[in-house]
């Protein structure tokens, strides 16, 4: 389809990552743009889209082949490359850099210096600014908040009202709703630096600290190992017991009350009724359970017919947890579609 909004501007054209980039200027009046009005530098007219409308202000900028649609606004010094999409009524400018597959969308904002690559999605009314940093299949909606310096990646969920600043690090499988589901605090410890407590996927407490990523009680064990006896285990101590204050992980307790005394029965009766071959390095537990579920579990075993029944529990009771998680997200997702069907 011909374009009839705007055209290129030849003799207005800039070098940027090895790319020619144009100034477009408004043919007509549309959406918030007017005739004659001069926009940002994109490389070829497809990178703004036709049918609909989309603006670009000033120093904006779209490198190689990103999409920029509906109402979206680019402005300011912001870079978009890469398969970056910005569509709707979302909103990018500042200093922002936007590359990589990443979405921004609905009325998604990101600004200031803030960084969105790899495989991201920014929906909704979440905004993305500072020097916040998100990447990897990090996932942002809701009317959730990313800024100051806080870095997030991996597959984490940030949404509802959470807001995620100062110097936090989420990573893994963090999901977050709310404020009470995470914590940071610094410099403190051996590093001088931030560490991040985080609810976990399956609900527990997950650490970030340096290149350390585990659950909260490996923390501590870790700590106990390292620091024993210094300032800096008295430190990491206060800041896992403040943690273990602020997070709730309430529905975590509950599971684990009532699935203990059913896993160590299972252990019981695998110990007394199962031959293990002398040459046997594992084995798996499975447990039934009356709404149907089927959990299969994987030990080592150490000396002989030895279990270690405590790693034997634990990845069990992971297990069930995680299945709980995903069984109460998908619960809530018919839920909530039933309520638009009314």
């Amino acid at each position: 389809m011909k374009n009839n909004k705007y055209r290129l501007i030849p003799e207005d054209c800039k070098i940027n990552y090895g790319r020619k980039l144009y100034r477009i200027e408004a043919l007509k009046d549309f959406g918030v743009v007017k005739a004659g009005e001069l926009g940002g530098y994109i490389e070829i007219e497809t990178h703004l889209s036709d049918p609909v409308d989309a603006s670009g202000s000033e120093h904006a900028e779209g490198i190689a082949d990103p999409r920029i649609c509906n109402n979206a606004l680019i402005s300011g010094n912001a870079i978009i490359y890469g398969n970056a999409i910005i569509s709707n009524k979302a909103t990018v400018g500042g200093n922002a850099l936007i590359y990589g597959n990443a979405l921004i969308c609905d009325e998604a904002c990101v600004y200031d210096k803030a960084y969105v690559y790899g495989n991201v999605l920014v929906c909704n009314n979440a905004i993305i600014r500072g020097n916040a940093v998100v990447s990897g299949n990090a996932r942002i909606y809701g009317n959730a908040i990313i800024c100051e310096n806080a870095r997030v990646y991996g597959n984490v969920m940030i949404r509802g009202n959470a807001t995620i600043y100062s110097n936090a690090v989420l990573s893994d499988n963090v999901i977050i709703e709310k404020d009470t589901d995470w914590f940071t605090i610094g410099p403190i410890g051996s590093r001088n630096s931030f560490t991040t407590f985080a609810l976990n996927k399956d609900k527990s407490i997950y650490v970030f600290c340096g290149s350390f990523h585990g659950n909260i009680d490996e923390f501590e064990k870790a700590i106990e190992e390292i620091h024993k006896g210094t300032k800096y285990e008295e430190e990491y101590k206060l800041a896992i017991a403040l943690a273990k204050k602020k997070i709730t992980t309430v529905e975590t307790n509950k599971i684990t009350e009532l699935t203990n005394e059913y896993i160590d029965s299972l252990i019981d009766k695998a110990k007394k009724n199962m031959y293990i071959e002398p040459n046997l390095k594992a084995m798996t537990i499975t447990a039934t359970f009356p709404c149907g579920w089927v959990i299969s579990s994987t030990a080592n075993i150490v000396s002989g017919q030895e279990f270690v029944e405590e790693e034997l529990r634990d990845k069990c009771l992971n297990d069930i947890k995680s299945k709980v998680w995903e069984l109460e997200r998908y619960r809530k997702t018919v839920d909530n579609y039933k309520k638009t069907l009314k």
